[in-house]
């Protein structure tokens, strides 16, 4: 009678090992890119959009060293961190340019002198409801698209309640360092 082996001649548990060790090199530069290649608010984290890059455009003074902003409220909070900044973006009605100077945290001068923040945030916590208006004629213009009690300050007294709620920490690499870290063990326990 002959006998049968059940030995397999491929190692499987190594090779299940390597591949994890693999899936968690993968995860692990994602997470990383995520957090730290691609754009994002210096004030809110949220992703910034080739759109967002062209609107808002912030400069820390003196230098003009250019920082990531998604929205009106998020460019008036990053004075929270740089107290001095040039905003230059635009009426989200009529695209007419508008430049925010702000010295110590403090708005000193804007032009147009009319312009107001429609700060659609304070009733739904989302950027995405924030907008610049040059006049009171495009703010009216806007509102209807807006949640219903949408604050309407100036910039000077916006940038109150900006840097009351200030900027959110930057994102850790502990989570993608981590997962790096336990990836390589498992490619060292799948060569031994």
């Amino acid at each position: 009678m002959a006998k049968v082996s059940f030995h397999n001649p491929i190692p499987i548990m190594p090779l299940a090992i390597a591949a994890t060790a693999i899936a968690l090199f993968g995860v692990a530069g994602y997470l990383y890119y995520d957090a730290f290649v691609v754009p994002r608010c210096l004030a809110c984290e949220m992703k910034v959009t080739p759109e967002m890059q062209e609107q808002h455009r912030v400069y820390v003074l003196p230098g003009e060293e250019r920082v990531w902003s998604c929205c009106p409220m998020c460019n008036l909070r990053i004075a929270a961190v740089h107290p001095d900044l040039r905003i230059e973006t635009w009426c989200d009605n009529c695209r007419k340019p508008i430049t925010i100077e702000v010295e110590d945290r403090e708005v000193v001068e804007v032009d147009p002198g009319g312009t107001i923040v429609l700060a659609g945030a304070a009733v739904t916590k989302s950027c995405l409801d924030n907008r610049f208006a040059c006049s009171p004629e495009c703010r009216d213009a806007l509102l209807p698209g807006l949640p219903e009690d949408t604050p309407t300050p100036p910039p000077a007294k916006a940038i109150e309640k900006a840097l009351e709620i200030g900027v959110v920490p930057p994102p850790s690499p502990a989570l993608p360092i981590g997962l790096a870290v336990v990836g390589i063990v498992f490619l060292i326990i799948s060569c031994v």
